[in-house]
């Protein structure tokens, strides 16, 4: 196993051993996108919501406090609209192949 560091870059990859030297055809590093704001704030079931930031391209999953949305279509690589499901009050979450990107201390209000 190899630990990625955070200021890593794309490219090839070479692991020295005693039978010798082996070059990757290289690898791509993925970072995670930001969620930078999301509206409204606060919602009921049913009501959209446009979730800004970056990295949201290729998206699984959109989460609104732990709760899948009902659905949700990705606009660009900076902005989701997102159904309200059946409820869910805490942060904002988006599931991407670079992993998961959340609002923090951001946070989205279910109205029952």
């Amino acid at each position: 196993m190899a630990v990625v560091p955070a200021n890593a870059v794309s490219g090839e990859i070479s692991v020295v051993t005693p039978a010798g030297t082996f070059l990757s055809r290289g690898l791509t590093i993925l970072r995670p996108g930001t969620i930078t704001s999301f509206a409204p704030t606060s919602a009921r079931r049913g009501a959209t919501i446009s979730i800004t930031g970056t990295g949201f391209t290729g998206a699984t999953a959109v989460q609104l406090g732990g709760v899948n949305v009902a659905s949700f279509i990705v606009i660009s690589n900076t902005k989701i609209d997102a159904v309200v499901g059946n409820g869910g009050t805490g942060s904002v979450s988006v599931t991407t192949p670079a992993g998961v990107i959340n609002s923090g201390q951001a946070v989205f209000t279910f109205v029952p």
